[in-house]
Parts: C-alpha cells; structure tokens; sequence
C-alpha cells in the first residue's frame, strides 16, 4: 500500500524543484491561448523591414511608434514580422502568427495595401483589406484542388496590388470571397519552426485552369495529396472559431474523439473555488507517417490543431513544451515511428476533474484513484480522491480538497481509509484533522483534530495511524502519537528527540519506523514498545530521501515483499526486512545516484560531467547493474538506461530515451526500438512511465502515447488508442507506480487523459496478436540489422 506525503514531496529539493517548475510554467512570450509564439526572425534579404526596427538597432534613436488609429479586424488574418517587398518570391511569404476575426489593434503606420498594427505587445503588417468591413464576407466551402495557370499570380488580398508570379505545385482552396479563391502555398519550411505558418493569399478564378472537389474531405484515406500540401492549406486557411461541422467536412470523418486537456481555471466558482474547465474535444486524424489532432471547444467551435510529425533534426526539440501546455497550433515532434493506432475496447473509462489520474490502491471491488492538476508553488488548484466501482468505473464517492494536499492511507482491513487535512466541506484547510473513511461509500467513520501541533503529518502502521508533530521551538522534542485505525482511540504518545522522522510508507509495513539520528527504530505500532534497531555510525537517516527517491517502485496495486530501502547519509542505500530488521543488500551512492531495484538486480544510473543527474541538461552518464545481494557490479555501459524490468536473461530498459532489450549477463543489446532518424538529445525534457509485461507484449507510457512492442524482436507494433501521458516533476514516483497497474487480469491505466481507463489482459492480447500476424508496425534495429545498415553507409574500400 502507499502513500502520498504532499508535505514531503520537495524538503531539500524543495528549491531545484521550485525552479524547474517555474522554468516550465512561467509564459512564453505569445499568448498561450492563441498558440503562436512570437519570436522574432531575422529579416530576409526580400523582405523591407520597418523603420523602426532599423532604428533598433541604436538605444540613442529608440523610440515608442506612434499610434495613428485603431481598426477591428473583420476577419482572421495573416501577421508579417516585415512588409513584403515587390520583388518579393513567394516562397518568402511567412506569416508567423494569424490575428482574431474582431480583434482591435493599434495603427502604427500605412504603407500601401499594408498596415503595421500592434496587439497586446507585439506588431507586424497586415494586407489592409483585413480591416475593411468586405472582408467580413470570406466564405468556408469544401476543399478543392486548384491548378493554376502558368501566368498565375498571388495577390495580398482580392483586387491588391501587391502581387507575386505563382510557379508551384497545385494549390488547395477552402476561403472563397466572390471570384477569388484563399490560399495557403507549401513554402517549403524547414523543421522546427513553430511560428512559421504558411501566408494566406488569393488567386483569382481567371488565374485557374481547372478545379477539382477533394471528395471525403481533405483528410480522406484516398487522398492522393502530400503532407506539406495538406499542412500549408490548414495553416492558412483553418482559423480557430469555425463550428465543428464545417471543420468535420473540410477535413472529413477523424479516426478517433476522445476528451481534450482541460483548461486553466478562468474564475472562481459558485463554491468559492478555482476549478480546471472542459477542454472539449480531441479529434485524431492518422495519415502514413503523420497524425492531426484538432481540438474543439466544449461550445462546438475549433480551438486549434497540432500535428504529430517524425522527429527529423534537433532543433525541432528546443520547441518541446511543459506537459500538456502545447499552444493550440503547435507541431509536436514524436521520437519514434508515427503508426497507425490500435483501437481497444476500454472495459470502462471514469472521468475525473483535473488533467491527470493514477491508480494509488484496490481491494476486491474498490479502486481508489488520485487526481491532481499537478501545479504548485502559486499554480495549484486541485487536488482528488476518488473511489470507483472496480467492475464499471462508477464513482462511489470522491474528496475534492481544491487546491490544498492532502495525504491519503488505506487501513489495514482494505475496508477504509484515513485521510489527513481533511474537511467536511472538501476545502482541505483543516490542515490538523484527521477524517477515516469506509471505503465502500465514503462514509466517515471517526475524525481526530490535533489543534496547535506543528506542521503535523500523518503515516501508517500495521494496524495504527501516526501523528508526528515538529517541536514548536528548533532543538525540542517532537511528538509521536499511535492511534487505533479502526476508532481513531490514542494508544500511546512519546516525545521524540531530534533529528527525527517516519519512513512508514503504509499500513502493510508492521512496525513503526522512526529514525532518529544514524539510527532507525522499529516500534510496535499497538504498545509503542522498541522490536529491533539498525545503526549507523557514518551519518544520519534521510528520510526524505528514503521516501521520494525510493530504489523499489512496484506497481501500487501489487503487494510489498516486506523489505524497505533506507538512506543513510554517508554510508548509501540499506535494503532493511521490516519483521527482522535485518540488512538485505546495500548500495554505497554517490550524490545524486538514481538507483532502482529490479529485484535482485540494481540499476543504477549516474552522471559523468559535473552537473547534477536531475537537472534535465545533463547529457553525459553512465549505467551500471549491479547484483543486489553481493553487490557486484555485472557491467557498465557510457548509456543513460531507465525504467528497467527483469524477465528472465533479457533486461528491457529505455536506453538514451529508445526503448531497447539487452542481455541480462553481459548488457550487450539485443534489440532497440527503431527512431526516425536520431536519437533523442538528452538535454531536452522527455517523459517515459515503467515497462509493464502483458505476454509476449511489452506496453510502455512513452512521452504522450502507450506504446505496444512485441517484446522478443522490439518490433513496434502502435499506440494504444484514446490515451495521453504527462510526466510531471513533483510526481515521478506516481508515474512509476500508477500508470499501469496489471490485476486479476485487468490492466489499470492512470494517464493524462482526465480519465482513469480499465483493459481486459486477454482482449487486449488478441489485439496485439493480431497486429502481430499482419506484419504491422516498424522492426527493431538489432546488432546485425545496424551493422548492415552501417556497411550500407561506409562499405569497405579495396584493398
């Protein structure tokens, strides 16, 4: 069983945390709900740029433009960082954000058929005509295929004169105004450039040749159209705020419709409280090596789209974003092959109230599920529990603390739970009340208020629940108090002398564990009295350490082995029987070792620069696996090696971000997932969940999808379909433990899809064997696949 310690989350990472956090939430500039960044690009050498960005240049001239006048725009329109010149090509036409239908802006300057306007900060030029009340009159019509004349030209807006000669491929249309048709040309983008959208422009019925109806949408599985062509026409011509009918007969029929990421809360509620809002709907639309995922408001009207593109060049991951918070036309770049999905049938799937859920405990026909929006320092709002039905997800009942945490201990029985900061009216602000509740309807059985201890946090034992109280002046005694779970009745009460601390986990460990100093006490959770102590003489306990970075992270719903790893500052990991305290295996770690307990087995992961191994721009490590027992070291390779799994003489782990198998005795590999081309750079942010083993089937969460591998040959055989993942920083040990929890033949699925999902083990089997059997799905690289492919590249010269 386990817990979560909201109040233990950071202690001494509290600080490195806090900045990474405020790394990922602070704003980038561009409105996030608009989903352009506005980044600046150099001019190009057929672009004029402005004169005041000419004067830039020198602070001495650097003056605020003047605003002349103010104009609604009366339709969406393409923003220009500079004003095209004549002998402008084409090609150099890049918008790098569109503009609101009704937007007000702010007239800086008229030049033409263009206007400099300026918008919450930020300016660029636009074809005047897009503040002219005609303009209101541009008409959505199904898709067509224009091939345009070879005297063709492209005009800013209809009857402008800013025109350019048109030589490329054949164009696509779904923007008319009268006889001119919108749009969007492929100008040929290079990869990475989030705000560089295709220009839109107009073509006059004269200049066509011939038009073609694209039958079943633009998306059809017949069309013959490419990727960039299809990319271009959507990025110019498809605005947020058309309905999602006209959206669903552009683009035709999507493959899949699940919920999309809820949205920040955009005001206080009826209650008093913040809460995370419906973020609609997700369509996903599959083409041979590129997905589209539309998002529709819960008002039935585009929000946005984001492409799910092959990673190709490293550039494209300086654009990877905090989980979830991808602006609405962002393009995400996926590491691994793009393949069709697989669709399963969910036995249920329970929606919660905020982005992210995980399976935390279950007992015969209860799961309790947690959910939280994950933000913190300023950033929180909500924090869940909620126990459902096992058999159809339904909701039994849940404890909404809003945006205060709480913790959460499963009883001994597997009948109740203690909650603690709980309140009756769910606000969470009785940070010194302990509520128990049965678990089969949520009903509170006892409560127990311990007003004026200091900073007070609850833990678990046997049959106990703890009380440990912070001494109310630095250098006191602490106090500990022991009470029965069942009545919330005191059994007994110390005071503790400091340094002290619990490392119980839950009520499956028998003993009290408290440390104090170098010295880890077990305590009979009913008498209080002293069982067994294990000593060091080398430094003290941490527990926050032994805690959060705990080498075993078991699946939650899979029963504990009795055993505990315990860190001594000093001396390293201790693998301690909780019954005997006896010392299992020991790991001496230096600073900032991850370890992680395969059972049997140590892998241990470790820097080999002079950054620290949890700051994400670190790229240089090594990885050793060590036998526990001995503590031998098999091997070492110059590779980062996560989320390992033991089966049999074969470790799976995620090697330098790829998936991959190698031999358990020698580390040589046997296979590794195939990439598009590079590997991921480890500078860069990447989330991955724990391997779960389902057969022959390997399932991975695997930055936004669940990934499904044959796992004797690597071969990748799809995403499961109608799931999402984040990895948040203050909860990797709920990503490792409750993503993907197996139980009496059901798959439990925590994710970041605002649902908590159920799969049938044998259903989902059939599923991937049947992929299996059509030869579906991209091969693994093994050794002698890559020494192939590297003869290929460098074949051996004559002699």
């Amino acid at each position: 069983m386990h817990i979560i310690h909201p109040e233990k989350k950071f202690r001494r990472f509290t600080v490195a945390l806090l900045v990474a956090g405020l790394l990922i939430v602070s704003p980038i500039p561009g409105d996030r709900n608009s989903g352009h960044f506005a980044q600046a690009a150099a001019p190009d050498s057929t672009t004029t740029p402005d004169s005041s960005n000419a004067a830039s240049a020198d602070p001495a001239t650097l003056q605020t433009p003047t605003v002349i006048e103010t104009a609604d725009l009366q339709a969406s329109a393409p923003i220009l960082r500079h004003r095209p010149a004549a002998a402008a090509n084409w090609r150099n036409l890049i918008a790098y954000d569109y503009w609101a239908e009704d937007s007000e802006v702010k007239v800086l300057e008229r030049e033409g058929d263009w206007l400099r306007v300026k918008q919450n900060g930020d300016s660029g030029w636009v074809p005047t005509w897009y503040a002219e009340s005609e303009s209101d009159r541009i008409e959505t019509l199904p898709a067509v295929r224009l091939s345009p004349s070879p005297t063709a030209k492209l005009h800013a807006s209809p009857d402008s004169e800013a025109t350019w000669s048109y030589d490329g491929a054949p164009l696509i249309s779904m923007l008319r105004f009268g006889d001119w048709y919108g749009v969007s040309p492929d100008f040929g983008r290079t990869s990475g450039e989030n705000d560089s959208r295709a220009m839109l422009l107009w073509l006059n019925a004269n200049d066509v040749m011939e038009s073609a109806a694209l039958e079943g949408g633009l998306l059809a599985a017949d069309s013959d159209l490419s990727i960039d062509a299809i990319r271009a026409a959507l990025d110019g011509q498809l605005q947020a705020g058309l309905e999602s009918e006209t959206v669903r007969s552009l683009l035709g029929e999507p493959f899949s419709v699940m919920d999309a990421p809820m949205r920040y809360p955009d005001g206080v509620g009826e209650d008093g409280r913040y809460h995370w809002t419906n973020g609609g709907t997700e369509w996903r639309y599959e083409l041979p090596g590129a997905h589209l995922l539309v998002h529709i408001s819960e008002q039935g009207r585009l929000v946005g789209l984001n492409w799910v593109l092959p990673l190709t060049s490293y550039d494209q991951q300086l654009l990877q974003s905090a989980w979830l918070e991808e602006a609405d036309f962002d393009t995400l770049y996926q590491k691994l092959p793009i393949l069709p999905s697989l669709s399963v049938d969910f036995d249920w799937r329970t929606r919660v109230d905020t982005n992210y859920a995980y399976s935390v405990y279950a007992n015969d026909g209860t799961l309790l599920a947690y959910s939280d929006d994950e933000g913190f320092s300023g950033f929180h709002y909500s924090s869940l529990l909620y126990a459902m039905d096992r058999k159809d997800g339904s909701i039994r009942w849940k404890y909404d603390a809003g945006h205060s945490g709480f913790g959460f201990l499963p009883d001994s029985t597997g009948d109740g739970v203690t909650i603690n900061g709980y309140g009756a009216t769910g606000d969470g602000q009785n940070e010194g009340t302990l509520a128990h509740l049965r678990l089969s309807d949520g009903k509170v059985l006892w409560t127990y208020d311990w007003p004026g201890l200091v900073r007070p946090s609850a833990y678990a034992a046997g049959d106990s629940i703890l009380l440990l109280s912070d001494a109310t002046k630095r250098g006191d005694d602490g106090v500990l108090i022991a009470l029965d779970e069942q009545t919330g009745k005191k059994r007994w009460k110390k005071q503790v002398s400091p340094p002290y601390d619990l490392v119980n986990r839950g009520s499956d460990e028998p003993y009290v564990l408290l440390s104090q100093g170098g010295t880890l006490q077990a305590l009979d959770p009913l008498t209080g009295e002293n069982i067994w102590n294990v000593a060091s003489d080398k430094g003290r306990i941490d527990a926050g350490e032994s805690l959060v970075y705990d080498p075993d992270a078991s699946p939650a719903l899979t029963e504990t082995d009795g055993t505990r790893w315990i860190k001594f500052d000093g001396e390293g990991w201790r693998k301690i029987d909780t019954i005997s305290g006896q010392t299992l295996a020991r790991y001496a770690a230096e600073e900032n070792d991850e370890v992680e307990d395969l059972g049997g087995y140590l892998l241990v992961q470790r820097e080999t620069d002079t950054r620290n191994l949890r700051n994400p721009y670190v790229r240089d490590y090594e990885t050793s696996l060590i036998e526990a027992s001995s503590g031998d070291v098999l091997w070492t390779r110059s590779d980062l090696m996560q989320s390992g799994l033991v089966d049999g003489d074969t470790l799976y782990a995620v090697i330098n971000r790829i998936p991959a198998a190698v031999d358990l005795k020698t580390g040589v590999t046997l296979w590794e997932a195939r990439t598009n081309g590079i590997y991921p750079n480890l500078e860069f942010r990447f989330g991955v969940g724990p391997f779960a083993r389902i057969g022959d089937y390997l399932l991975i969460p695997y930055d936004r999808d669940l990934l499904a591998f044959d796992k004797k040959t690597g071969r990748q055989l799809g995403r499961i379909d109608g799931l999402r993942f984040g990895f948040p920083e203050t909860q990797e040990r709920l990503s490792l433990q409750s993503l993907l929890n197996e139980k009496d033949g059901k798959l439990y699925i925590g994710s970041a899809s605002r649902a908590l999902a159920v799969l049938d083990v044998e259903k989902l089997t059939a599923v991937l064997d049947e992929a299996v059997a059509s030869g579906r799905g991209a091969a693994a690289v093994t050794p002698a696949v890559r020494a192939a492919e590297n003869a290929a590249w460098y074949p051996a010269q004559p002699r």
